[in-house]
């Protein structure tokens, strides 16, 4: 394949991952991208954007097409992978991803895919769960010190201009900016347990939550005023109840296992 084409979009490699599973027809397709339990709490991709996407990655060489009879109504197109198709799903599938904003999308799909591999293989599923363990902690690590770094430089900076009020709001804003990141870490771990049927998921991303609930409650808010700390309080309140109406709505979804 010429190295001018152009590389697929995250979506379009989750296409190129679901034809590498079976040949199928393009509204087939959309159905499993909609469907819970593989990326449809991850991605509302309308039918018309996917058919867009299907026909871009044939003409690019990475889908084939053929035709199914179907008795007396109009044959119908099946779409399959091409050795094209297959090899850059898997140097997809392998690569880690580049950048924190793309860890809700990209991650989440890489993590779907590579659930769904040959069952066959034991010895790599049974470490998979440690390679996504340390492959999180490492990412939750990295996002942390690049974030909390920033902010400290910038207090380093205004300390050796003789700026002291700077120097303390950069680092307050720094410890609010990590206390987002780690909700939005935990929204991240919640949304792919909910999608994978995974507890231990599930379950850290409550265990995050209440790290920074308590993070937000005794160290990030020491330093504010009484009306702002009622306002988190509020906040955190709201965060709770959204978690445990996410626990009672899906925990029989949870409960559920995958057939064997």
């Amino acid at each position: 394949m010429s190295p001018m084409i152009k590389q697929p979009l995250t979506i379009e490699y989750a296409l190129l991952g679901f034809l590498r599973q079976q040949p199928m027809h393009a509204y087939e397709i959309h159905q499993t991208l909609l469907r819970a339990e593989a990326l449809g709490l991850v991605w509302h991709i309308k039918q018309s954007l996917v058919y867009v996407m299907l026909e871009r990655l044939e003409a690019e060489g990475y889908v084939t097409t053929s035709l199914e009879l179907q008795g007396s109504r109009p044959p119908r197109k099946i779409l399959a992978l091409t050795p094209d198709g297959q090899y850059a799903f898997a140097q997809w599938l392998v690569t880690p991803v580049a950048h924190g904003r793309d860890f809700r999308l990209e991650f989440l799909a890489k993590l779907y895919f590579a659930s769904q591999d040959d069952p066959a293989n034991t010895a790599d599923r049974a470490l998979r769960p440690v390679l996504a363990t340390v492959a999180l902690a490492l990412l939750f690590g990295l996002l942390t010190s690049e974030t909390s770094g920033t902010f400290v430089q910038q207090a380093a900076r205004a300390d050796r201009a003789g700026d002291v009020l700077a120097a303390q709001d950069a680092r307050r804003v720094g410890g609010l900016a990590v206390s987002v990141l780690w909700t939005v870490f935990a929204t991240a771990l919640l949304a792919a347990g909910l999608a994978l049927r995974n507890h231990p998921l599930f379950y850290s991303a409550y265990a995050l939550f209440a790290l920074t609930s308590g993070k937000v409650v005794f160290w990030d808010l020491q330093s504010f005023s009484i009306p702002y700390r009622m306002l988190s309080f509020l906040a955190l309140a709201l965060l709770l109840t959204a978690g445990a109406y996410l626990n009672l709505r899906f925990r029989e979804r949870l409960a559920r296992q995958e057939p064997a």
